[in-house]
């Protein structure tokens, strides 16, 4: 079976979905969503830089800090 492909909203790149991190928008903000199966519409990112292109876009607005924010306790999470 083949791997679905998502589209990035920072970049507009096609990638396979395990590559990207989904968020989606709820009635208080942006969630991450890492196991790809809460309902609503998500958008994908590829990373961090990605997520500041996104910043501009006012077509999700917050998006862009939510996801920098988000990115940035992964990496702290990691390095721990």
């Amino acid at each position: 079976m083949a791997t679905p492909a998502r589209t990035c909203v920072g970049c507009r790149t096609r990638r396979e979905q395990p590559r990207l991190q989904r968020f989606v928008r709820r009635d208080d903000g942006w969630s991450a969503d890492g196991a790809r199966r809460s309902a609503g519409r998500g958008v994908y990112l590829c990373g961090v830089q990605c997520a500041g292109a996104v910043i501009k876009n006012k077509r999700f607005p917050g998006l862009g800090a939510f996801a920098i924010t988000h990115y940035e306790l992964q990496d702290t999470h990691m390095s721990d």
